[in-house]
């Protein structure tokens, strides 16, 4: 679905006490289909770029600067039927249709001055397109006129750009094709008008934009524009959310809270709980505008239960926590790991900004790892731990030999 910026159209009438304004509400900024979980210094830059392959085929490229962090891990979390993560840096995934799919990166990153490990996350709703030539399908409308209760709606924007069909949908949900169309409004609204475009072979693009009609006066109640409602979803330590409430067009901003001191911003979220138990999970949705007399606030909660266990976080960084100790301190050439003796071991060494320099399997089953650490030049670096319970991070100094 495209998505246009918050304008209003303000148009007067003589002939009709009921259409004294007219104003016509554009759905929200495409920037409702993000959010960010921010837990780590503000310097840290999370985002990611989508890249249409094709077939419903996306690249999505991680733009991440550490600022003052140093870069751990990332993680991409996407769903379509159920939540998958993976570890790649970059993510090469397909989505299975037409539709809007949730994706997020989140960055393990450690804090430059007190080595505390943290995390930020940035989510956004990725509009799936079968090809990069669908990109010049926008669907867009204003009105062209009013005669009584009767108003037309034109269609906007490039119309030669991609041969299609354009089909309308109306309140009561009839539906007119054509470059334009009218309908008789009854009540203040507001109303949803519904345009979509609808392109040929060989890709069969799809654009579809919603505005809503109010025709009433100023100081309108808050139950006539709000419809709040949200979805989550728990995987272990995981949580998902995603706001699914309708402002009617108006402005409006979504806060969450998960219970454990985090809070986000924006239409979804993925967060990860560190310790088990139940959290009160709430969404507090405000909308505001010039049909309002005032800010217009609902708040709704659920329990949700959390059971930390997954591939979603730095665990610690300690050693002790999960009983990993890196010896001698400081290292000259052969590192020696000592931790609980667990299945399929991988050991990353990294420097300090978060880049991989080599990773190397360990042996399963066994207590105490040596590692090869000749080839690196002295300083500071990151040595991360990856075994199917959990990942841990652990610092590592490198002498000169």
């Amino acid at each position: 679905m495209n998505t246009a910026l918050f304008r209003s159209v303000l148009l007067f009438c003589s002939c009709s006490p009921l259409l004294v304004a007219a104003q016509l509400f554009p759905q929200a900024s495409e920037e409702r289909g993000g959010g960010s979980v921010i837990g780590c210094h503000p310097s840290l830059s999370v985002d990611f770029q989508a890249h249409i392959l094709g077939g419903y085929s996306y690249y999505l490229e991680p733009l991440v600067e550490p600022g003052e962090t140093y870069v751990v891990n990332s993680i991409w979390s996407s769903f379509t039927t159920t939540l998958e993560q993976s570890y790649d840096a970059d993510l090469y995934t397909g989505f299975p249709g037409p539709g809007s799919y949730p994706v997020c990166l989140t960055v393990n990153a450690l804090d430059a001055v007190t080595f505390l490990p943290c995390s930020t996350s940035t989510c956004k709703l990725i509009e799936a397109l079968p090809d990069s030539a669908c990109l010049a399908l926008l669907a867009d409308f204003t009105i062209a006129g009013i005669s009584g209760s009767d108003i037309t709606f034109i269609q906007q924007g490039d119309i030669t750009a991609m041969a299609h069909t354009a089909v309308w949908e109306f309140p009561d949900g009839s539906q007119v094709e054509g470059g334009s169309a009218s309908y008789a409004f009854s009540g203040p609204g507001p109303h949803a008008i519904r345009l979509t475009l609808i392109g040929g072979p060989p890709h069969y693009c799809t654009s579809t934009v919603v505005k809503w009609l109010y025709l009433g006066p100023g100081n309108a109640p808050c139950d006539g524009f709000m419809e709040p409602g949200f979805a989550y979803y728990v995987l272990n330590e995981l949580v998902g959310v995603l706001d699914t409430s309708s402002t009617a067009g108006l402005e409006h901003d979504v806060r969450w809270e998960f219970g454990d001191g985090a809070s986000s911003v924006g239409n979804m979220a993925i967060h990860a709980y560190t310790l088990p138990g139940t959290y009160e999970l709430c969404r507090t949705l405000r909308t505001w505008g010039p049909m309002l007399g005032d800010t217009c606030s609902v708040t709704e909660c659920v329990l949700v239960d959390a059971i930390p266990g997954g591939l979603t976080a730095v665990d610690a960084l300690e050693a002790n926590d999960i009983g990993w100790r890196v010896d001698p301190m400081p290292v000259v050439d052969q590192l020696l790991l000592t931790g609980p003796a667990v299945e399929a071991v991988e050991c990353r060494v990294l420097d300090m900004g978060g880049r991989v320099l080599f990773t190397r399997p360990l042996t399963s089953g066994v207590e105490r790892h040596t590692v090869d650490v000749s080839m690196l030049a002295p300083g500071g670096y990151l040595v991360e731990l990856r075994t199917t319970s959990g990942s841990t991070v652990l610092r590592m100094v490198k002498a000169t030999p």
